[in-house]
């Protein structure tokens, strides 16, 4: 196999003048394919990642504001009373939605969706459980409060599910 394939469209030469069916056509097209494969890959790891992270900031942020620098980490029954509380966050968003609607009124599509959401995270987090970070271990909590929140480096937080009875 040859090792000298043009990787990126730009590398390829005389792209304009290229024959439909010609060799250059081939490699221009297997360079769009890399590409497209490449921004699949991408596009994936950021869903898969993203409400992780967004996850993982909440439970950093709430750690800052309850004084937690004189802590190393979190008792089991503390990390748990945190996961509920997590999953309970929106629960006041959710009944401000349903008392603002008017009798015999459908919701917005946005409340809708915004209800929906919710219910899910919940149900998720009594079935499967809850993946939260390992806070009862002292590295990962140092490693959380250390945490600079890139999607890269969110493998060094260990977590762990907690299956949380609502």
């Amino acid at each position: 196999m040859p090792n000298n394939k043009k990787k990126s469209l730009k590398s390829i030469r005389g792209k304009d003048k290229a024959h439909p069916y010609s060799r250059k056509a081939k490699q221009m097209h297997r360079a769009i394919e890399r590409s497209d494969k490449l921004d699949d890959r991408k596009d994936k790891h950021l869903t898969k990642n993203l409400p992780k992270a967004q996850k993982f900031v909440w439970f950093k942020e709430k750690l800052k504001f309850d004084d937690s620098e004189k802590k190393k980490n979190l008792k089991k029954e503390e990390l748990y009373e945190l996961a509920k509380e997590y999953i309970q966050r929106n629960d006041d968003m959710v009944e401000q939605i349903k008392a603002n609607r008017r009798e015999n009124r459908q919701l917005t599509s946005k409340d809708e969706l915004f209800i929906d959401a919710v219910n899910k995270e919940k149900r998720e987090a009594e079935v499967n459980g809850l993946e939260v970070p390992t806070l009862t271990e002292s590295s990962v909590f140092k490693a959380l409060m250390e945490w600079d929140g890139d999607l890269n480096s969110i493998r060094l937080v260990k977590s762990a599910r907690v299956t949380i009875k609502l």
